[in-house]
């Protein structure tokens, strides 16, 4: 098994994407309560940084091992953002889009590079934190929703499912415009086209080379 630190789990509802089979997802964001100071870890360098990435959930549990494409990345010390009200979000952005099919659950996979992180939750009971400070507000916590579950390593190898609690998370997907454009397409001296009527169907994009 890959070692981490946390695996978060959560549900792609297709409601929330138009019944889209597939989707892109484009980053996620984090949010962290504190990372290990310069000059002062144990990791072996001076600013240790996390790495991140999406795994595939096989029945019920996530597996760390694997990974989808596109989404193993390594943020660095300077990237990762900490605040005391969970407002302030650390951005994984995948340079190119993770495709994953909706109705499905995914695992995000988070592993320190120095025990000094800490990761903000949402724990059942504690009082929600917001920009003015401390509320005198309860969060439900987790309540075995399409919001998945949070799992945390064990010294053992493995991993304990916490049902209390959730980290805070945001997935990003990306969205497209649909728009009807006229292209000109005018072929050269030496270029010729050859156009097969029983082709239909839309254009989305010419690309052309020497």
């Amino acid at each position: 098994m890959s070692t981490f630190d946390y695996i978060q789990t959560f549900y792609v509802n297709p409601d929330t994407v138009a019944s889209a089979a597939e989707i892109m997802l484009t980053s996620v964001d984090l949010f962290f309560k504190a990372k290990p100071a310069e000059n002062a870890n144990v990791s072996g360098t001076s600013k240790p940084g996390i790495n991140v990435w999406i795994c595939e959930v096989e029945n019920g549990d996530p597996n760390p091992n694997l990974a989808l494409v596109n989404s193993v990345k390594a943020i660095d010390y300077d990237s990762v953002n900490v605040s005391n009200d969970a407002q302030t979000p650390t951005v994984v952005g995948f340079t190119n889009p993770v495709f994953i099919k909706t109705g499905r659950y995914y695992g995000i996979v988070v592993k320190y590079n120095d025990p000094a992180y800490d990761i903000w939750t949402n724990v059942q009971g504690d009082r929600l934190i917001g920009a003015g400070g401390v509320t005198n507000t309860a969060p439900p916590g987790s309540q075995s929703r399409f919001d998945g579950f949070l799992y945390k390593a064990t010294n053992s190898n493995t991993y304990d499912r916490l049902s209390n609690k959730d980290l805070k998370f945001r997935v990003k997907v990306a969205q497209f415009v649909s728009n009807n454009v006229t292209v000109p397409l005018v072929n050269r001296d030496y270029e010729f086209f050859t156009i097969d009527p029983s082709v239909s169907g839309a254009l989305l994009a010419i690309v052309t080379g020497k």
